[in-house]
C-alpha cells in the first residue's frame, strides 16, 4: 500500500510597517494518491508550532489560549490542503510570561530582520480512529526572513531608461534611490546592483552591477536622491561568460535593490540601518536599427474617374532579418497626407479595426510592400477634382503580434495630378402625380396636368463598383452630389461618370429612388413623379391555427375517435403583403414591385402599414405549418381586416434503423448494404429500405406497430426479431446488431454420389463437379440443361491421366479412364438443375448415363434446410 505524502509549507511577506499585523499562513497538502486523515493544525491545540527569532536573537512563545479538549481531525483527499492564518503581532506572542502579561512582545517597537519556522505535530484522538486510519508524524517548514521596519515606505527606488537606443552603441540606465519620509535613513549605498532583462526571444538575463569592495553604509536626509548610471552594455550576466550584443528588438528591464545589516567591516555603523528589498516596475525599451528604407510609388498623371493607385514598400539595407508591423491604414501603421489644389490637407481618419498588425519579417536586403487599389475610396469625404497635389506617406512600426522594430519612417514628397474631363450631367424635372385609383396594366395613368414641385431635394449616391469581389460597406453613400429644384421643378447634376442612386425627397411627398448609370461627358435626362402623403391603407387581422392538420389524423387504434384540436392564436407568423400589378411607369427605368412584412404577436395579431392602394397578394408562413395565400384590394385611407387559419403540418412516421457489426471483440461498427424490411402487424403494409454507409435506414411509414427483419448475406441478427411502434410526427430508432455468419467452405464438391439430389449453396462459394470419363471409348459428357443467368462454368478440364512411359503425343491410354471437372460460379440468388448425359456423339441412342442436381443459390442461415 502507498503511503501517504503530506507537503507542509509557510508563507510570510518580506517585509512589515511597525504598525500593521504580521499575518503568517501555514498549509498542508496531501500530494500522494490516498486519503489521509489528521489533527486540524492549530496553535491552540498543541499540533501547531512557529518558532520566531527576533533581530536581538531571543525566542519567542506562544502564550494565548489553549483547547481543553482534543483537536478536530480532518481528511485529506488526494490534492486537498488545509490552511491556517495566524496573526503573531495579536499579542499572544511573548518572551517570558511576564512580557506576555504586559500585553506581549511589541513588534512595531523592534524593527529587524527576523527567521521563522513551522512545526506541525499529531496528537492521537480518543476512538473509533486507530493507528491504522489516522497519520502518525511530525512535518516542518523552511526557515524564513521577514522584515520590520518604522520606514518601509519612506524609500523609493526606480530607473530611468529611454524608449528607444541605437544599435551597437551605449545603452545607459539610471537607478535612483530617493528618501521621501520626513526623517533622515541610514541605508546601503550602491555597490552590487542588478537588473532582470528579458530579451526579444523571451530569455530572462539577470545582469550584475560593478562590485566595487564593500557597501558602505550611507545616510540620506529628507527629499535626497542618490543615483548610479550604467551601461548595461559593458555589465556581465549569469551564465554569460563574455559581454552581451543588445541586438535591434524590443526588451524588457526591471532594477532591484537591498539594504541590510552586514557582518563586516566591524568599524563601521550598522546600527538602525532601513533593512529592505526593493524592486522597480518593468519597463520596455527597444534597440533600433535604422538601416531601414520606406517609399511610395504612384502615377504622375490621372484622370477624372481613374482610381489613384499606391504603393508603399519598406527595404531592409540590412544583412539581418528585421521584423516590423504590417503596414495598413485600418490598423495605423501606415498614412498619407495629401494637399489638394484648394489648399486642404487630408489624411486617413477611420475606420479603424479594434486588433494588433501582425509580424512581417524582411530578409536581409530585400523589400515588403502593399498596394492600395484607389486613393479615393480611402478619402471619400473629399471630391478627388482636377488639379495638382502632392503626397507623403507616413509608416510606423511598435505595437504588433510579437516583438519588433519600433520606429517611425517617412517617404518623399511626390507630386500627380488629375486632368480635366469632359462634364457628366444629370437633370430633370420632379412634379406631383395625382392619385386616380387603382393602377392597372390596361389603365394608364392621366397625364391631363402636370403640378412642378419647387425646393424638391434631388440626392445622386455613388454606387461603389467591387475591387477584387470586396466592397468597403463602411463608405456607401458617402460620395455624394446634392441639389434642389427650382420654381419649375427643374434640377441640373454635375457628377463623375458611374453608377448612382437617385434619391428624390420632399417633405409631405412619397421618396423615390431609381439607379442611372451615365458615362464620361454623357447628360442623361430622369424625370421624377411624387406622390403626396396621405393616410396610409392598413391591413389587419389575427391568424390562428386550423382545426385539420395536414396530413389529418389518424389514431392508432382504429376505432377511436378523432380529437379535437383547439384553434390557438400563432404567434411569431410571417405575415407579407405585396402589389399584384406593378406600378405604371412612364420612364424607361422599370420600378421595383412594393413588398411589406410584419410578424403576429403573442395573440396572432398583426398589422400591415401599406405605402399605396391596390390589389394586395397577403401571405402567411411559419414553420411547420402550411403557407396561406389571400388576396384583398385596399383603397387610399381604408382599413381591412383579413384573418388567416393555417394548416399545421405533421411530419409522417418514421422508423430509423442502425445496423452495426456486434461481433467481438471488434468495436461496433456500422454496416451498409443490409435490407431492412418492416412489416405491419395490424394491417398487409411493408416498406422495404438499405442502410447507408453509416448503417443507416430510414423507413416513412404509417402509424402502428411494426416487425423490424434485417438481411445481408454473410450476417445473422444478434437478437431475435424487434418489434416497434410508430407514432405521428415522431421518429422512432432502432439498433440491429448483426453477426457474421460462420463461413462454410468456398469450394463445393459434388461427384456421382450427388446424382438427383438438391443442393444449397451460398453465393460466394464455387462449385466443383468431377465426373469418371473414356475419352478413348468415344464417349463423353455433355451439359443438357442449365441456367446461365443464375450459374456461370468458369472452368472445364480432364485430369488423372495414368503415368506411361510412350511419347507425350500419346497421352490417353485406350481403356483407361479420366477425371473431367466442370467449375461454377453462382452469379445471383435463385434456383436452376444442372443436368448432363454420357454419351457417344455420333449416336443419339447411345445415353450410357446421366447425372442431375438441383441447385438453390441463397443464405442457408436465414432458410435452414434440412
Amino acid at each position: 500500500e502507498e503511503k501517504p505524502k503530506l507537503v507542509f509549507t509557510l508563507s510570510v511577506n518580506k517585509s512589515f510597517s511597525t504598525n500593521e499585523p504580521i499575518p503568517v499562513t501555514t498549509t498542508i497538502t496531501n500530494k500522494g494518491n490516498t486519503t489521509v486523515t489528521i489533527s486540524e493544525p492549530c496553535i491552540y491545540g498543541n499540533t501547531l508550532h512557529l518558532d520566531i527569532t527576533t533581530p536581538s536573537g531571543d525566542k519567542l512563545s506562544y502564550f494565548g489560549p489553549m483547547i481543553t479538549g482534543w483537536p478536530k481531525t480532518i481528511t485529506l483527499k488526494p490534492g486537498m490542503k488545509t490552511s491556517t492564518t495566524i496573526n503573531i503581532a495579536d499579542g499572544n506572542w511573548a518572551r517570558n510570561p511576564d512580557e506576555h502579561k504586559k500585553g506581549g512582545y511589541l513588534f512595531g517597537e523592534n524593527p529587524g530582520v527576523y527567521t521563522i519556522q513551522a512545526f506541525y505535530k499529531t496528537r492521537y484522538p480518543p476512538a473509533p480512529l486507530t493507528e491504522n486510519t489516522f497519520w502518525q508524524g511530525t512535518l516542518k517548514t523552511r526557515k524564513h526572513l521577514f522584515t520590520i521596519s518604522n520606514q518601509k515606505d519612506t524609500i523609493d527606488f526606480n530607473i530611468h531608461v529611454k524608449k528607444t537606443y541605437p544599435f551597437k552603441q551605449p545603452i545607459p540606465v539610471k537607478a535612483t534611490l530617493t528618501n521621501k519620509g520626513n526623517t533622515s535613513l541610514k541605508v546601503l549605498d550602491f555597490g552590487l546592483d542588478h537588473f532582470t532583462i528579458t530579451d526579444p526571444t523571451g530569455k530572462k538575463l539577470h545582469y550584475i552591477g560593478p562590485i566595487g569592495g564593500l557597501r558602505k553604509p550611507i545616510i540620506l536626509k529628507p527629499g535626497e536622491t542618490r543615483s548610479i548610471t550604467l551601461d548595461i552594455t559593458k555589465l556581465y550576466g549569469e551564465n554569460i561568460i563574455s559581454k552581451y550584443e543588445f541586438k535591434p528588438g524590443v526588451y524588457q528591464i526591471q532594477g532591484h535593490y537591498s539594504s541590510g545589516p552586514c557582518p563586516w567591516p566591524p568599524d563601521w555603523n550598522y546600527t538602525d540601518i532601513w533593512v529592505g528589498n526593493l524592486k522597480t516596475p518593468v519597463y520596455n525599451f527597444t534597440v533600433v536599427d535604422n538601416n531601414l528604407n520606406f517609399e511610395i510609388s504612384l502615377k504622375k498623371l490621372f484622370k477624372e474617374d481613374e482610381p489613384i493607385q499606391i504603393e508603399a514598400t519598406i527595404t531592409n539595407n540590412n544583412n539581418h532579418t528585421i521584423n516590423v508591423s504590417e503596414m495598413g491604414l485600418r490598423i495605423k501603421s501606415l498614412n498619407f497626407n495629401i494637399t489638394t489644389p484648394d489648399g486642404k490637407t487630408l489624411h486617413y481618419t477611420g475606420p479603424y479595426i479594434r486588433t494588433l498588425p501582425k509580424v512581417v519579417s524582411i530578409s536581409p536586403y530585400s523589400s515588403y510592400s502593399i498596394k492600395i487599389d484607389d486613393l479615393k475610396r480611402v478619402f471619400t469625404h473629399y471630391n478627388f477634382t482636377a488639379g495638382d497635389y502632392n503626397i507623403q506617406g507616413h509608416y510606423v512600426s511598435g505595437h504588433a503580434w510579437g516583438p519588433v522594430w519600433k520606429g517611425k519612417l517617412n517617404s518623399s514628397v511626390h507630386k500627380f495630378s488629375i486632368i480635366t474631363q469632359q462634364k457628366t450631367i444629370i437633370h430633370g424635372m420632379v412634379y406631383e402625380i395625382f392619385h386616380t385609383g387603382l393602377p392597372k396594366p390596361d389603365e394608364p395613368q392621366p397625364m391631363g396636368y402636370i403640378k412642378p414641385l419647387e425646393g424638391v431635394k434631388v440626392t445622386a449616391y455613388l454606387i461603389p463598383i467591387p475591387i477584387k469581389n470586396y466592397i468597403i460597406v463602411t463608405q456607401l453613400k458617402t460620395q455624394s452630389y446634392t441639389t434642389y429644384t427650382d420654381e419649375k421643378g427643374e434640377y441640373k447634376l454635375e457628377i463623375k461618370p458611374g453608377t448612382y442612386e437617385i434619391q428624390v425627397s420632399k417633405e409631405g411627398y412619397q421618396k423615390e429612388y431609381r439607379i442611372v448609370t451615365v458615362s464620361p461627358g454623357e447628360k442623361k435626362r430622369e424625370d421624377f413623379q411624387l406622390k403626396k402623403i396621405t393616410h396610409p391603407p392598413t391591413i389587419q387581422g389575427i391568424v390562428t391555427e386550423s382545426k385539420e392538420p395536414i396530413p389529418p389524423y389518424k389514431p392508432l387504434i382504429l376505432d377511436k375517435p378523432t380529437p379535437i384540436f383547439e384553434p390557438k392564436p400563432i404567434a411569431n407568423a410571417t405575415v407579407t403583403a405585396y402589389l399584384k400589378y406593378m406600378p405604371i411607369n412612364h420612364h424607361p427605368t422599370p420600378q421595383l414591385p412594393v413588398f411589406y412584412k410584419t410578424h403576429t404577436d403573442t395573440k396572432g395579431r398583426y398589422q400591415l402599414t401599406l405605402g399605396a392602394p391596390g390589389v394586395y397578394i397577403v401571405e402567411v408562413t411559419k414553420k411547420g405549418y402550411q403557407k396561406e395565400t389571400k388576396q384583398l384590394f385596399i383603397k387610399i385611407g381604408e382599413r381591412k381586416r383579413l384573418d388567416f387559419q393555417l394548416h399545421r403540418i405533421y411530419n409522417p412516421s418514421t422508423i430509423m434503423v442502425y445496423t452495426y457489426i456486434c461481433s467481438p471483440p471488434t468495436l461496433p461498427m456500422p454496416l451498409e448494404e443490409v435490407k431492412i424490411k418492416a412489416l405491419s402487424t395490424w394491417s398487409n403494409y411493408s416498406y422495404n429500405g438499405i442502410t447507408d454507409e453509416k448503417g443507416l435506414c430510414k423507413l416513412q411509414v404509417k402509424p402502428g406497430e411494426y416487425i423490424i427483419e434485417a438481411y445481408k448475406p454473410g450476417y445473422i441478427p444478434c437478437r431475435k426479431t424487434t418489434i416497434v411502434t410508430a407514432v405521428w410526427g415522431k421518429t422512432t430508432y432502432v439498433k440491429i446488431g448483426m453477426k457474421p455468419k460462420h463461413i462454410e467452405p468456398k469450394v463445393i464438391h459434388l461427384g456421382e454420389s450427388d446424382n438427383g439430389k438438391t443442393i444449397y449453396v451460398d453465393k460466394d462459394s464455387l462449385i466443383n463437379l468431377t465426373l469418371l470419363t473414356n475419352p478413348s471409348t468415344g464417349y463423353q459428357w455433355n451439359i443438357t440443361n442449365i441456367n446461365h443467368s443464375i450459374l456461370n462454368l468458369t472452368d472445364h478440364f480432364y485430369w488423372g491421366f495414368p503415368d506411361q512411359p510412350n511419347p507425350p503425343e500419346q497421352p490417353i491410354i485406350v481403356g483407361a479412364s479420366v477425371e473431367e471437372t466442370w467449375l461454377f460460379k453462382p452469379i445471383t440468388y435463385g434456383e436452376t438443375s444442372l443436368e448432363l448425359k454420357y454419351w457417344q456423339p455420333w449416336d443419339s441412342n447411345s445415353t450410357a448415363k446421366t447425372f442431375t442436381v438441383n441447385i438453390i443459390i441463397g443464405e442457408i442461415l436465414f432458410k435452414p434446410i434440412n
